[in-house]
């Protein structure tokens, strides 16, 4: 009998404290999608020159896994080429993870790092063409972020850019970044 009133008490209690230690853990920020602006300067793989690639624009949607990790996807486009026969549009998609160099939500240093792979729409008279390479360029990279409002990020970041040992490049962006949910 007595057994029984100590899991009469116990349980409710260890069940209320449980309770008030979850309220006290932190949720992780929520979704965000960026609207980011940029340019990549890369070398070609024959080593026959240097090419800089401006006025990229696109897009990164941020899918958090804790306050210091998250899974990022963006895709970025811009003019690749244009002659009397022939226009190219060309860009950069890459899936990478951003790591916070710090466990708090809130502005900081971060570190990123992934793949990333290639793409082009190319237009001939008569004639499209689509090419999208495999994400075999290894990105790193580092960042800073900064709140602007509630649910409001500037957001500014450099990668290196690599296929196996060989440098390939750097890319550069600033976007905006919009909570999709609370913070």
């Amino acid at each position: 009998m007595a057994r029984t009133w100590t899991y009469i008490v116990t349980l409710p209690l260890t069940w209320l404290a449980c309770g008030a230690a979850a309220a006290q853990t932190p949720r992780p920020p929520a979704v965000e999608v960026e609207i980011l602006a940029g340019g990549v300067a890369t070398g070609s793989l024959d080593f026959d020159g240097a090419e800089l690639r401006s006025g990229m624009a696109g897009v990164r949607v941020s899918a958090p896994l804790s306050n210091r990790f998250a899974i990022e996807g963006d895709v970025v486009a811009g003019p690749g080429g244009q002659t009397c026969c022939f226009r190219r549009v060309e860009g950069f998609y890459t899936v990478q993870v951003r790591q916070r160099l710090t466990g708090a939500p809130g502005p900081g240093f971060f570190l990123t790092y992934g793949g990333a792979g290639y793409f082009a729409r190319e237009h001939y008279p008569g004639l499209r063409r689509t090419i999208v390479e495999a994400p075999f360029i290894a990105v790193v990279g580092v960042g800073i972020d900064r709140s602007l409002a509630r649910h409001v990020r500037v957001r500014a970041d450099v990668q290196g850019l690599t296929v196996l040992h060989l440098p390939l490049g750097v890319r550069g962006s600033v976007g905006v970044a919009f909570d999709l949910g609370r913070r």
